[in-house]
């Protein structure tokens, strides 16, 4: 009698430790897809960290500039065209020209802007006025010269401040930019139109 109550003890245990090891089978399984998959806890942790970079550079950039800007600077010239020129005046900024028609520079010097970041350490290995694909550039932050904005670019992804972006869109918005044309004020020309004096006796 005993043995037959130790039988069905033991057949409880291990039936029990069996459905135990297939919860936590499942239970690991969905942790791990939700960490490493796509838009999972790691990718978008690592997301933020990027932007919050882009920004940050951004920031260090404006301060530079501000600093270092020249009262020469056109009006006329498009959105931070001067910034480029300043961060290229003070070796900061690499600049190429991309396969896709954009020109860019390339951050090559973050030290000099007093900026430090896990990311961006492949612009060290740009030459000036190179031509690449932008998605091919790796591990770089880029200032785009015509939008003023700034990438982070690695593994053929890339970043804005506000999240990830594509090829496309970059395109679109440079070629938004390239047909808007500098709004002049027109200059007032003095009439050349003879007036008559009403009161001129003359005829």
């Amino acid at each position: 009698m005993k043995k037959n109550q130790m039988k069905n003890q033991r057949g409880i245990t291990l039936i029990s430790l069996v459905l135990i090891i297939v919860i936590l089978i499942i239970i690991s399984g969905i942790s791990i897809a939700m960490l490493t998959k796509d838009n999972g806890i790691i990718d978008e942790a690592e997301n933020a960290q990027i932007q919050s970079s882009i920004a940050q550079l951004m920031e260090a950039s404006e301060i530079y500039v501000k600093a270092n800007q020249t009262k020469q600077a056109s009006k006329t010239l498009k959105r931070m065209q001067t910034t480029e020129q300043e961060l290229k005046d003070g070796n900061i900024v690499t600049s190429l020209e991309t396969s896709e028609g954009f020109q860019v520079g390339v951050y090559s010097d973050l030290k000099k802007l007093e900026f430090s970041s896990d990311y961006g350490k492949g612009g060290t290995n740009i030459k000036e006025g190179e031509t690449k694909k932008l998605v091919e550039l790796e591990d770089c932050y880029v200032l785009d010269y015509t939008t003023g904005d700034t990438y982070y670019i690695v593994d053929g992804r890339i970043w804005t401040s506000k999240g990830e972006t594509n090829i496309k869109e970059i395109t679109s918005k440079n070629e938004e930019y390239k047909t808007e044309e500098p709004t002049e004020t027109p200059s007032e020309t003095p009439s050349t139109t003879p007036s008559t004096d009403a009161t001129d006796g003359n005829i």
